[in-house]
């Protein structure tokens, strides 16, 4: 009997398994079926929670580069990159060319800054 049961398991798809467990479920105890059902919402809430938290960081990191390097800010850049990144980049000599992002933010620390206006900005 037991042979047969694992044999039966084997073969059954996991949603049959779920819709097996959650009729179970409702046939014999419908307390113990609304905790399923507030474990599986808290679980898919957690999820969405964690994509936004991680569409924010990337927001965060997309905006520190676009105004570190727009206004000339090298501290925005520098939050925006990995310590140890690499920028690979082409240019009229090389078809690849990398560049650490440490000496890529040295670029933008002795320009002159300047205000949506185009005015010098001391």
């Amino acid at each position: 009997m037991y042979t047969l049961g694992v044999l039966w398991y084997k073969s059954v798809t996991t949603k049959k398994k779920i819709a097996i467990i959650i009729a179970a479920l409702i046939i014999n105890n419908n307390a113990l079926m609304k905790h399923f059902f507030l474990t599986i919402g808290f679980l898919i809430v957690s999820n969405i929670t964690i994509a936004q938290t991680d569409r924010s960081k990337i927001e965060t990191t997309i905006l520190n580069y676009i105004n570190g390097t727009s206004y000339n800010q090298p501290k925005l850049i520098e939050k925006a990159f990995y310590a140890n990144a690499n920028l690979y980049l082409e240019n009229k000599e090389k078809t690849l060319w990398v560049v650490p992002a440490k000496e890529y933010i040295g670029w933008y620390k002795n320009k002159k800054k300047e205000n949506l206006m185009g005015e010098l900005v001391t």
